[in-house]
């Protein structure tokens, strides 16, 4: 009988993890005594690893001027998206951050992975992912990208502490267009000068729990939980090999399902779709100059329903009580001048609209009914500039100047009740020290 093979660190799994734990030490250069010199010979004559860690610290001084808020949801300091909106737990001034970008490859096999810790996001994997390619067709599986944004999160080179785009900032907003685990799969052609991959790819936030709490922008209470979320998404990536120009267009769809608890309303259903479009461009306006365009928009639909056996036989009550529709959308502009090899200065100016429009039934009465609409929409304009200096033995600074605007307008009964307004601005001065290695 032929004896079962051994789990040893020849066979793929056991070797791909290996190679996965040495990317977190020295790579294939580590050596330390002759047992380990064979075995990184062994892992290294057939794989080409590369690992990237970047640590630091940033600080800032704000200075804002707003006025009161004018819906209990929204809080006007959040929405200006500076570095203390909306930060994954207390916010600290000073704060440290940490970044690992890091790949193993074999032949046509591709290990990556990508993590970034900061109070903006907290601690979060955004790629884990094994990637086989075969002439033109290639499938990726694990933890991977959506495909609809260009956040510079994992950039090495990010001229930013903090990017303009709200979408890549906070979780709130980024955490439904980052990642999750899923499979991709992918087409690589060529028209012309022309390189271009199609990749289509369905994903399971909840999968593994990676994201169990993760439901578009919907705020869930504490006792609310997920129950259902499915994404689907597709994009086209072409870049011109000739002249560097970089066009992306991708499309993004969330199915997802919820049970709602509240103090005012019994367990309920949210149902909600949410669609995403995005389209960016980036070229070289000069041999020193890169002009990077993107679009962003979202469009989220959800319905509250009663649960079933809430109403009586009978009862012309509607089951959905509540249809509420939140169309986002995104503009960013950014320069990149390339002063000298060791200096990058920046600009960015981003404009992000928020609009909020629901319809509610008011009374719950099977015979008395009544509907009325609400209304919420906020506009954040920002403007930045950034200085980044690469010194030497890998410490990095960035120097960078914020101005975000902000207008919200609120009517909590259309053609009953007022309209409010409010208005409000930040400043924001930051300095980061990183150090990459």
């Amino acid at each position: 009988m032929k004896k079962k093979q051994a789990l040893t660190s020849n066979s793929t799994p056991t070797k791909w993890l290996g190679i996965l734990m040495m990317l977190y030490a020295n790579g294939c250069n580590a050596q330390t005594n002759e047992v380990s010199r064979e075995q990184n010979a062994e892992f290294c004559r057939d794989v080409a690893t590369q690992r990237h860690i970047q640590v630091g610290v940033d600080t800032w001084h704000l200075d804002k001027k707003l006025e009161p808020d004018v819906q209990s949801n929204y809080t006007s300091k959040d929405l200006l998206f500076l570095a203390d909106s909306f930060p994954h737990g207390q916010y600290q001034n000073p704060s440290t951050w940490v970044k690992i970008d890091a790949e193993a490859r074999k032949d046509n096999k591709v290990l990556r992975l990508r993590y970034d810790n900061n109070q903006s996001v907290g601690s979060r994997i955004d790629e884990l992912s094994m990637d086989w390619a075969h002439n033109r067709l290639g499938v990726r599986a694990g933890v991977l990208g959506y495909k609809v944004s260009w956040c510079r999160t994992n950039d090495l080179d990010s001229p930013w502490i903090r990017e303009n785009d709200p979408f890549c900032v906070v979780r709130s907003t980024s955490a439904p267009i980052k990642s999750s685990p899923g499979i991709q799969g992918y087409v690589n052609s060529q028209l012309g000068s022309f390189k271009i991959q199609a990749v289509a790819g369905i994903y399971r936030p909840m999968l593994l729990n990676y994201d169990s709490r993760e439901f578009t922008t919907f705020a869930l209470t504490d006792d609310s939980k997920v129950i259902q979320n499915n994404k689907y998404g597709m994009s086209i990536n072409a870049i011109d090999l000739d002249k560097g120009l970089e066009l992306r267009l991708s499309y993004l769809r969330s199915n997802q399902m919820a049970n709602y608890v509240t103090a005012q309303l019994p367990t309920h259903r949210v149902d909600q779709h949410v669609d995403v479009w995005y389209a960016a461009f980036s070229t070289n306006i000069s041999p020193s100059v890169n002009l990077r365009l993107s679009y962003f928009n979202s469009l989220e639909n959800a319905q509250r329903k009663y649960p079933s056996g809430y109403t009586s036989p009978g009862d012309t009550y509607p089951a959905v009580f509540r249809n509420f529709t939140r169309n986002r959308s995104s503009q960013v502009l950014e320069l990149n001048y390339q002063h000298t090899a060791r200096d990058v200065i920046s600009l960015a100016y981003s404009n992000y609209d928020a609009n909020d429009n629901q319809l509610d039934a008011d009374q719950i009465s099977p015979s008395n009914i009544s509907y009325s609409r609400l209304l919420y929409d906020f506009n954040n304009t920002s403007t930045s500039v950034g200085w980044r200096r690469d010194w030497q033995k890998g410490v990095f600074t960035v120097v960078q100047f914020t101005k975000a605007d902000l207008t919200q307008r609120y009517i909590a009964k259309v053609g009953v009740t007022s309209t409010k307004h409010s208005d409000g601005f930040g400043r924001a001065a930051g300095f980061r020290l990183g150090y990459s290695f």
